[in-house]
């Protein structure tokens, strides 16, 4: 379900059908692709929107602007076939996916077969897409951490809305794919939910519909108001999840009985939002150009697939390309394809001939960039080094929200071995700012904090990987880095970082 699933299987071929005409939907948080008619884009494009607004307003969240690079980009691709093979393989269960990378946020979901088969239980990618984005608008609303319970269960009480004929979105309605489990699966015990202690007995999907029924349960119930915020604040100061949840909670055996009773209500509530109270940002839907048309399979393949990118499929866009040699789209399609594949000059040249085609593409500049920044690092050369930070800054001029020409400027210091200047280090923080859902860029801000002695700052950008609710290698170490910085060893937690978590999150491991 998670986008930090890679799977290292062999990519297949993404086929579009033979009478593709894909649409961009854009909007102020979305820019959406898919093989689709217009006014299936805009009705699409304007639920995603309507969900956004709902999101916010019932979390209080700000609406801040963002630039194109940092709008989520949505693939709506054929149906769950193409899922798999995006993934490397049919077999692991994934309805669509969700990845926040500095680069872009991507997600991908079903078109036409809407549903995927859990057990018994049905869960659509949709409810995916809902669920990873949730935890995307968690990230950009606090750096506190969350327990594992309060995280998922949260995305489970978003993941299903009710969007209704006149505009209203209902939030908060059960899972269905989660009743099986609900009713006939092992519970986990209230103190381990709490604890975050998940044992050998009980699994993960245990963990997710118990902490979705707890969620509903404090969210819905008047005398129960406020708890939750009290719970994560009582966290948030050192107390141990356990005694947090027992002043917050009361008796953890009475809510568990509690709990076991709500369930079991006939029909539980969610929250309607009328249409006049959410401010839904509009959509405008344009039909893609002939080549556009053409590269955009294998463009969902550079952008969302778990795979390396390889010769074949940079000859297949190359061909692309030779027929439409001025299409700023397709020229920035082969540039990133020959980046991946390694080809750095060729992404430089191709790179460039897209800045030709078209000055203010932001991804075109980065591009070439990122291609001058592998150069410089090979050459050691002052000037090639200098080259990149000069594209980087001029991509940044034309979009200030966007996270990657920022996160890359800051990199042309740290590769080349160079003094970073204050302008740089700011420039890291706020991609960390701009990128929450990106490891590499959260370790890189908090290594900067910690040589700037600034440990408070430090600690709380490193909090949410530290408190990652998915336990990996690179949680790991980043509690136990955020422990060292708490316990005042900050030379030690620059050295783990810097010798262990960066090569974990920078794929060097």
């Amino acid at each position: 379900m998670r986008s930090s699933l890679f799977f290292g299987a062999a990519m297949l071929a993404l086929a579009a059908p033979a009478s593709a005409a894909w649409q961009q939907a854009s909007s102020k948080h979305f820019v959406i692709y898919g093989d689709m008619t217009p006014d299936e884009m805009k009705a699409y494009a304007s639920k995603l929107e309507t969900f956004d607004a709902a999101s916010r307003l019932i979390r209080s969240m700000k609406d801040p602007s963002l630039g194109d690079g940092n709008r989520l980009q949505v693939f709506v691709v054929s149906d769950l076939t193409a899922i798999g093979r995006l993934v490397g393989s049919n077999d692991y269960g994934i309805a669509g996916y969700f990845m926040g990378p500095v680069k872009g946020p991507v997600a991908v979901v079903p078109e036409k077969v809407r549903q995927k088969r859990f057990g018994e239980a049905k869960m659509t990618g949709e409810q995916v897409f809902f669920h990873e984005y949730t935890h995307s608008l968690q990230l950009q609303n606090t750096n506190k951490p969350l327990p594992q319970w309060l995280s998922e269960g949260f995305a489970e009480f978003m993941a299903s809305p009710v969007f209704g004929a006149d505009g209203s979105i209902g939030i908060g309605a059960p899972p269905e794919y989660r009743a099986e489990q609900l009713f006939q699966g092992r519970q986990v015990p209230i103190s381990n939910l709490v604890s975050n202690r998940v044992d050998a007995d009980y699994d993960m999907i245990s963990f997710y519909t118990q902490g979705w029924l707890l969620t509903h349960y404090l969210s819905m119930e008047p005398s129960r108001k406020g708890q939750i915020d009290r719970y994560v604040a009582a966290i948030n100061s050192g107390t141990p999840p356990l005694d947090a949840a027992k002043a917050t909670f009361g008796d953890l055996g009475e809510l568990e009985k509690t709990l076991m009773s709500y369930r079991r209500q006939k029909q539980l509530p969610f929250i309607k939002i009328n249409t006049n109270k959410l401010t839904i940002a509009p959509v405008t839907v344009t039909e893609m150009s002939p080549g556009a048309q053409e590269v955009m399979p294998y463009r969902i393949r550079i952008k969302a697939a778990f795979a390396d990118v390889g010769s074949d499929l940079v000859g297949r866009i190359r061909a692309v390309a030779d027929k439409y040699p001025k299409d700023a789209f397709v020229l920035r399609t082969l540039a990133e394809a020959q980046f991946m594949a390694k080809d750095y000059d060729a992404a430089v040249k191709t790179a460039q001939q897209a800045v030709v085609s078209d000055p203010k593409s932001v991804e075109a500049l980065s591009l070439q960039g990122e291609a001058l920044l592998e150069l410089a690092k090979k050459s050691k050369n002052p000037e090639t080094f200098k080259d990149a930070r000069h594209l980087f800054l001029t991509a940044n001029r034309l979009d200030k929200e966007d996270p990657e020409p920022l996160y890359n400027y800051y990199r042309t210091y740290i590769d080349e071995g160079a003094q970073v200047p204050e302008a740089a280090k700011d420039a890291v923080h706020y991609a960390a700012v701009l990128a929450p859902q990106d490891p590499e860029v959260q370790v890189r801000s908090t290594i900067q904090f910690l040589r700037d002695a600034k440990p408070e700052d430090a600690k709380a950008q490193l909090s949410s990987l530290a408190f990652s609710p998915h336990h990996n290698r690179g949680q790991r170490l980043a509690k136990e880095i955020y422990d060292l910085i708490v316990a005042n060893r900050q030379a030690e937690a620059v050295a783990m970082a810097e010798k262990e978590l960066v090569k974990v999150t920078e794929g060097d491991d």
